[in-house]
């Protein structure tokens, strides 16, 4: 059972969290949101269920609350960098879950999305999260080109 009171539904999911009771903490995050849909830092509270779910692979969870994050749910934008950033893991974390399942559409579809969400950080001006995402950004590409020039032509 969790506690009416939302300082004491977000101070419980800190604490869950930082003892690796991941799922709980997600419980008690996602019932904070709930009370408090309009919290200034909200930002802050998915970034942590984001986490959570990244923590417990699951991925599209993780995608769907690192998605609700904006620059201005935040307190600066090395926390939106690194909102980001997380977001592209866990895009790239789910198309290795197509790799593995041999969907290469999705697996091609969910690498672009991880590259699209690392060049966006580029709008932070954060100049070592710039090059952090430039780096994974740069091997998501080189394995797209790989796998391109595996796979076989269909030319004559």
């Amino acid at each position: 059972n969790l506690p009416a009171d939302t300082d004491s539904l977000r101070t419980i999911g800190l604490i869950q969290y930082e003892l690796g009771k991941y799922a709980d903490a997600v419980k008690s995050y996602d019932e904070f949101i709930k009370q408090e849909p309009n919290f200034p830092r909200k930002g802050q509270i998915l970034y942590k269920i984001g986490q959570a779910c990244m923590n417990l692979a699951n991925y599209d969870l993780a995608i769907d609350r690192l998605s609700q994050i904006t620059q201005e749910s935040l307190d600066n934008t090395l926390q939106y960098a690194d909102a980001l950033i997380l977001l592209g893991q866990a895009y790239q974390n789910k198309a290795n879950e197509f790799m593995q399942s041999g969907d290469e559409g999705l697996y091609t579809r969910f690498l672009e999305r991880a590259q699209r969400t690392y060049n966006r950080v580029s709008i932070t001006n954060e100049p070592q999260k710039i090059r952090e995402a430039i780096t994974m950004s740069a091997a998501i590409d080189s394995i797209i080109r790989n796998r391109a020039e595996l796979t076989p032509s269909n030319a004559p």
